[in-house]
């Protein structure tokens, strides 16, 4: 699983279930412009303002069970402030209880 993490060409982070970054793989860092180091603990940080709420309504249904994944198209920003659509999947990663441990978002152009 982590070498996978580390070497697709999606871009792909891990949330914990308060919507802040734990981990982004390589892509992530190269598409984005941001390293991890930069955004480990963030809440939402590349999500346009205007999105947000959307955003927390979608992960919140994921989080709490309510649907098995949510798919959307959005935009993010990148470090330079370029806007991209990307397509972006939500789907819970749970531990062995079946509680619901964290999110990993993937995002595709």
């Amino acid at each position: 699983m982590e070498s996978f993490f580390n070497h697709t060409t999606d871009a792909l982070s891990v949330f914990d279930t308060s919507m802040r970054i734990v981990m982004v793989n390589p892509a992530f860092e190269s598409l984005f412009g941001y390293t991890q180091a930069e955004l480990a603990g963030r809440l939402l940080p590349i999500t346009p303002a205007d999105e947000l709420e959307t955003i927390r309504t979608k992960f919140r249904e994921v989080v709490q069970g309510k649907v098995p994944f949510v798919e959307y198209e959005g935009k993010k920003i990148c470090k330079n402030g370029q806007i991209l659509n990307v397509l972006v999947r939500l789907s819970p990663i749970r531990n062995a209880r079946g509680k619901i441990v964290s999110i990993p978002p993937c995002l595709r152009i």
